[in-house]
């Protein structure tokens, strides 16, 4: 599994599950795989510190471990390859600024679920426990 894309989200955060579903809807070569901060998979993969707080989305990029706007950034860029150098030319330590000032307040903006994420059939296959 450590040449996977796998995408570490709050399942439990409405804008986190709003994020997977974009990607999900985009990512026509099926290069991601799906798992919660909250499940097995992040317990296997990722150090304590990641997982507490579930302060940012976590990219797994083949063995490497992205977070917060280096996440997104790599992400897009997967996603969209022609927006590399569009992506490359905002400092990561600014886009930070914006994502930690969204993230500390993601529940209140976008709210919060009693459940984890709910996979529709179409997806179950690329989300992991």
């Amino acid at each position: 599994m450590k040449d996977k894309n796998i995408i570490f989200f709050d399942g439990v955060c409405e804008l986190c599950d709003w994020f997977v579903n974009f990607v999900f809807k985009r990512d026509s070569k099926r290069q991601f795989l799906y798992a919660s901060l909250q499940g097995e998979t992040a317990k296997a993969y990722l150090q304590p510190a990641d997982i507490q707080g579930l302060k940012s989305i976590i990219f797994f990029n083949q063995g490497a471990i992205l977070k917060e706007s280096c996440a997104l950034k790599a992400i897009m860029k997967k996603l969209y390859p022609r927006l590399a150098p569009l992506l490359s030319l905002f400092p990561s330590f600014i886009f930070n600024i914006f994502y930690r000032f969204i993230a500390k307040r993601r529940y209140a903006f976008f709210g919060k679920k009693e459940t984890g994420y709910q996979a529709s059939p179409e997806q179950q296959k690329y989300f992991l426990k």
